[in-house]
């Protein structure tokens, strides 16, 4: 049987974490330099997109597929420069487990996380060890809470799970507690095993794990997305009891090989494969049961010729070949395998199968044939999947022969699809209306692959994500350094709805609000803090950390998180920095929605004492929903930039009873304190009547003295006497306004 390397790399030797990556990106664990731009014209985009208007080869981040093992999983790459020490101290985590740096555990890793020995601080419960995420890799924290205390049949437990500091990252990251299968991992038994027999026994209790442990996720509405033939363990030393590897370290889909995905969701980039449905996870299941049933695997070298292969194939011909360790398991394999989901076997069939209800396997699926091939880059295809998959790989090529009508003529001829004929040609002249846009080429190549092979990802600009997706395909790229402009824009022009429209019985509209695009399409077209592109990272990902560069070395995801880590920040940083920059603003933002929408509105403002009255509303606002305890440094950082708000009071005596009063609250640490020194409605109307007045009796002197200079001939003894009289008014009157503004203004 093949078993591939290990899918993570330990360099001992130097002591440096490594996990590998998809043909050897980086993924970043701080500010990629630059990206704040990308960001920025991510977020104009709503008015105006002036990307490249030619559209350039899709990308499949695979890197050198000829060398990659498409049965692998591939992770993604962090290589901390830090060294671990053999003296590194535990450290401990909620204050119920020790974890230890130095004693790393390479045959429990995970493709987005390593293993380490971890110990209960007291000594009862079932054995335990820490899995350590990549740092701003977003986690599945809608499952997580779901799972953590509870036990599920036939899945390895999660015991707990928290943020901590990791000393040889020197950063914190998050750390999931999972029971320590003591069998340790089913594809190292299955290598080592020189028994064909003792292997159909381990096969047959993964099938039974699958059977229960997906039964109980799915009741659940959890999809393990992670199913791989080396992501299953032996709960216990004797080997008897077969578990489901976790799932929850990195985004679902994201770890799995491609071989793994079904022929759409393979087509995504890995960020963009999506949580799935059952039949994904049967799928994978199926794979999982091919590959170790065989002693070779046959594989395509690359991702294009493998998913090529499936689609003209079909998936069971493709990963199933004659070097068998045993045929008993065939039957599932071809229905597990099914490229049709709504033939593929459940949970109901499989069932039956163990019971020796033994049904006929479903015909595979077959895709029609066209008369005569339509030749891309100079391979033949006779199958409209294939042909738009490569056309999908090559977009200059492709709307070429979209344009000149050598597409659809193809499908009404040659596959007699009138209907889909008429679609691309329609998408064609709505084209043609519209020549000198510049992203119209864009949205006619992506609209009509969408047409071509309705199941497929959305395909644009270079990036590829099935619809559900979107949101962890932003975050990937992101963390990568690369841009973001592709995702804004397909929102923006709305790429998804004729996907939506295609594949759904409901209303397009509804599946893409129900799926954030509408949201995200308002989010993108306001420029404001607490907006744009960053309020989409967070609200499409709630596991993804707060990025902001404040929070450097930080791994925040809750919101009462947030100011503990700003009052570390504040005791080191520029006191004249901003403490609610856009990333933090977005975050807070789309954990409460519309609660802070006048506070958004007020750090919007390009009046300064509005600006920072603002940041102190919506750190106030986070302080008493989640964290009512005092935060005196900052406190103190806010306190030291709330001038210009003293400054908007026109009573001298007020501000400088503000002055006096800011440091006696600052001390408290308490900002609703500050807020409601600062921002107390009633002391504001009477400085504002105060000052109203004294204009006011200001104006009504003026005209007093004009009312009695009006009324007397200017060459009498009477009008010398009034003069002088009204000279001596107006003196005595300028005299008691300018006392009257020196006690108002400055």
């Amino acid at each position: 049987m093949v078993e591939p390397p290990a899918e993570t790399e330990r360099n001992d030797a130097l002591g440096t974490l490594k996990v590998v990556a998809p043909g050897g990106e980086a993924l970043m664990d701080r500010e990629p330099d630059g990206d704040s731009q990308t960001e920025s014209k991510a977020d104009d985009v709503g008015i105006n997109s002036s990307e490249v208007p030619v559209p350039q080869p899709e990308k499949t981040g695979t890197g050198t597929e000829n060398d990659m093992d498409l049965l692998q999983s591939q992770g993604i790459e962090i290589e901390s420069p830090i060294k671990v020490s053999l003296n590194t101290e535990s450290i401990v985590l909620n204050n119920r487990f020790d974890i230890h740096p130095s004693r790393p555990l390479p045959d429990l890793d995970s493709p987005s996380a390593l293993a380490f020995e971890a110990e209960r601080v007291t000594s009862e419960g079932v054995d335990v060890f820490a899995l350590v995420c990549i740092p701003d890799l977003a986690v599945r924290a809608d499952v997580i809470k779901k799972l953590v205390g509870n036990t599920i049949p036939s899945c390895l437990d999660l015991v707990d799970y928290g943020v901590a500091y990791w000393p040889p990252l020197e950063r914190k990251t998050f750390i999931l507690i999972f029971e320590r299968p003591l069998g340790g991992r089913v594809s190292d038994v299955l290598k080592n095993e020189k028994s064909d027999y003792n292997k159909i026994d381990y096969i047959k209790s993964f099938l039974d794990a699958m059977i229960i442990g997906l039964d109980e996720l799915h009741s659940r509405d959890i999809y393990h997305r992670a199913i791989r033939h080396d992501n299953l363990f032996f709960r216990d030393d004797q080997r008897q009891d077969v578990v489901l590897g976790e799932f929850v370290s990195s985004p679902a889909g994201f770890d799995q090989p491609i071989a793994y995905e079904t022929i759409e969701r393979g087509m995504a980039d890995e960020g963009g494969r999506g949580t799935g449905r059952a039949e994904d996870d049967l799928y994978a299941c199926g794979v999982a049961l091919a590959v170790m049933t065989q002693k070779s695997t046959p594989t395509p070298s690359s991702k294009e010729n493998l998913i090529s292969a499936k689609i003209t194939d079909t998936s069971y011909q493709t990963l199933v070949g004659n070097d068998l360790i045993t045929a008993t398991l065939l039957d599932v394999i071809r229905g597990l395998l099914n490229d049709d989901p709504s033939q593929r076997w459940g949970i109901k069939e499989l069932e039956n199968w163990r019971d020796g209800r033994r049904a006929s396997p479903s015909q595979p699926y077959r895709p029609v044939k066209a008369r005569k091939p339509l030749q891309i880059d100079g391979v033949d295809h006779i199958y409209l999947r294939t042909m738009a998959y490569a056309v999908a790989q090559r977009p200059g090529v492709a709307l070429k022969l979209i344009k000149d009508g050598t597409i659809p003529q193809w499908v009404k001829q040659e596959l007699k699809d009138e209907d889909l004929a008429s679609s691309i040609e329609d998408l064609t002249l709505q084209a043609e209306t519209n020549p000198e846009r510049p992203e119209t080429d864009h949205v006619l190549f992506a609209q009509t692959l969408i047409c071509l092979d309705p199941q497929a990802p959305v395909r644009f600009k270079g990036v590829s994500f099935m619809p559900e997706a979107i949101g962890t395909a932003m975050m990937i790229e992101r963390l990568r350094g690369g841009k973001l402009m592709p995702f804004a824009e397909a929102i923006n022009f709305e790429i998804a709805k004729r996907w939506f429209e295609i594949n759904t019985e409901t209303s397009a509209s509804r599946d893409m609000k129900a799926a954030g695009y509408l949201s995200m399409r308002s989010h993108l077209r306001d420029k404001n803090p607490g907006y744009g592109i960053e309020r989409c990272l967070y609200e499409m990902n709630q596991g993804f950390p707060c990025q902001s560069p404040l929070l450097h070395g930080e791994f925040i995801i809750n919101l009462e998180d947030l100011l503990p880590a700003l009052e570390e920040t504040a005791k080191t940083v520029d006191p004249n920095t901003i403490p609610v920059d856009r990333h933090i603003a977005a975050f807070v933002a789309s954990r409460v929605k519309n609660s802070v929408v006048p506070s958004l509105l007020d750090i919007a403002n390009p009046n300064e004492a509005i600006k920072v009255l603002g940041q102190l509303k919506l750190l106030s606002f986070v302080q008493d929903l989640s964290n009512p305890q005092p935060f005196p440094a900052l406190a103190k950082w806010i306190g030291s930039q709330i001038e210009p708000v003293i400054q908007m009071y026109h009573h001298r005596a007020t501000r400088k009873e503000l002055s006096s009063e800011v440091p006696v609250r600052v001390q408290s640490g308490m900002l609703s304190d500050l807020l409601d020194l600062l921002d107390n409605r009633e002391k504001r109307s009477e400085d504002e009547a105060g000052y109203e007045r004294a204009i006011s009796e200001f104006k009504n002197t003026q005209d007093e003295i004009a009312e009695i200079k009006s009324g007397i001939d200017p060459n009498s003894d009477k009008a010398d006497q009034s003069a002088q009289q009204a000279s001596a008014i107006a003196s005595m009157v300028i005299m008691a306004f300018v006392v009257i503004l020196m006690l108002f203004t400055a």
